[in-house]
């Protein structure tokens, strides 16, 4: 298989991330949070989509 240099690219990034957060995902999440809040920039708020009920056969 060939290698795709932007996939590679992306895995090693999310590795030092990850590394950098001590390989703690929600830390890395929690930490990703605060640096998003003290930056000032508006956040989305996006309206969650009803979810479809399930029609009962039988």
């Amino acid at each position: 298989m060939a290698r795709n240099e932007i996939l590679d690219e992306l895995h090693a990034t999310r590795a030092k991330l990850l590394e950098d957060a001590g390989g703690d995902l929600k830390r890395y999440i929690r930490e990703a949070d605060e640096r998003l809040k003290a930056s000032g920039r508006p956040i989305a708020k996006l309206a969650r989509k009803p979810k479809q009920r399930r029609r009962k056969t039988g």
